[in-house]
């Protein structure tokens, strides 16, 4: 049977010294981030202000659909029917080669104020979403631009007003960052996905509110159409094939010019039942385009991957080498089961906030799944192998 090498009386104690150490580093840094990151958001996540601020802005609302005639059949209506004084909406029907075009025409005949950018397939200019994306942008008439998916939907008639109010923070801001989440279907690949949306959001938002915005999400942000072009569009990541959203943020956001909308009228969700091989696509798809982010985000994003990992592991040696020493040994015990407890209690009150309807009894399950699956995520971003898109 395995086992490790006894330690010689004079050495045990200064090794389970330094054993405890590196451990209690690893755990002051994990509690640091739950209190100052998930806790931040925690709180101002999943609110209904009572006073809603009246919108005097107009805004542009462009809508991403390929290939999606169902789904522009049963969603678009309710984009189109937000209560906000001014608002277009602009939808980019990306080289669709379904019913989209007749659905598209039939919508057109009932909204006349609906836009159309349609894209056309070029065997000798390939396009691709971000070609797509720029003309969207283009086409937008007014300053303030939001953008969504055909696939996703507002949790209420009110999802422009919350989120156009987010440009204004006491100065102007120029990008906004929405809560996406997913419509809560049976079995476990749906849990799995909400599971991944709450972390997802947890450290995005996180980030986000310490002046350290990394990312958005393509299907609730917006962003000023002037920094779109003062930042010559997606230029500084063209040759990658997707990252319209997560890589134009990283590299347009600054300290000071990224709000951030967390009420539970402006969460939008993903109301499609997407398969497993879809979510697997879509998490490569994004470490992929984290290979490209800032090398501080970079650093940061892998190192609190790794976190929980490094607090077990050194956990496990702590323990071990405090086993002749029973208050040492209850104590790192004691250590790792206060973060546990904290990690759980948190996660458990950001469901709620975040209107996840998941069983507590699954939420072991799913955290099991979540780590090994981040860790493997965080391998393929670490080797920066990009997915197309």
């Amino acid at each position: 049977m395995f086992s490790l090498p006894e330690v010689s009386p004079e050495l045990a104690k200064p090794i389970m010294f330094v054993a405890i150490s590196v451990f209690a580093c690893f755990f002051l840094l994990q509690v640091y981030y739950y209190l100052a990151y998930w806790l931040s958001v925690i709180r101002r996540a999943g609110r209904t202000p009572e006073f809603l601020e009246a919108g005097t802005e107009p805004v542009s609302v462009v809508i991403y659909a390929r290939n999606q005639a169902d789904q522009i059949l049963r969603n678009l209506p309710v984009w189109m029917e937000q209560e906000y004084p001014e608002y277009e909406i602009v939808l980019v029907n990306d080289r669709s080669y379904d019913e989209s075009q007749d659905v598209i025409i039939s919508m057109q005949a009932r909204y006349p104020s609906l836009r159309v950018v349609d894209i056309q397939e070029q065997d000798k200019h390939p396009t691709d979403r971000k070609f797509a994306m720029a003309l969207g942008v283009k086409a937008a008439a007014h300053a303030r631009i939001l953008f969504s998916h055909i696939d996703a939907l507002p949790s209420s008639k009110h999802w422009i007003q919350y989120m156009q109010m987010a440009f204004d923070g006491g100065q102007e801001r120029e990008i906004v960052l929405g809560y996406t989440g997913y419509t809560p279907y049976p079995g476990l690949i749906s849990s799995l996905m909400q599971w991944d949306a709450l972390r997802e959001n947890l450290k995005l938002f996180g980030h986000a509110m310490r002046r350290r915005a990394y990312a958005g999400d393509g299907r609730n942000m917006g962003y000023l159409k002037g920094l779109f072009f003062f930042r010559k569009g997606f230029i500084a990541h063209v040759r990658h094939p997707s990252g319209e959203d997560d890589l134009f943020v990283n590299v347009a956001s600054t300290p000071k010019n990224v709000g951030i909308c967390l009420d539970a009228p402006a969460f939008v969700r993903i109301n499609e039942e997407k398969s497993f091989q879809w979510f697997w696509k879509r998490k490569l798809k994004y470490v992929g385009n984290r290979s490209l982010f800032r090398p501080v985000d970079q650093t940061v994003l892998n190192y609190w991957a790794w976190n929980p990992w490094l607090v077990l592991f050194t956990a496990l040696s702590g323990a071990w080498f405090s086993q002749q020493q029973p208050p040492f040994f209850w104590g790192v015990v004691a250590a790792f089961a206060v973060q546990l407890l904290l990690r759980w209690i948190l996660l458990s009150v950001a469901m709620r906030r975040f209107q996840i309807p998941i069983i507590l009894l699954m939420l072991p399950i799913l955290e099991f799944l979540y780590l090994f699956l981040s860790m493997a995520w965080t391998i393929r971003a670490s080797a920066g192998r990009p997915v197309d898109s």
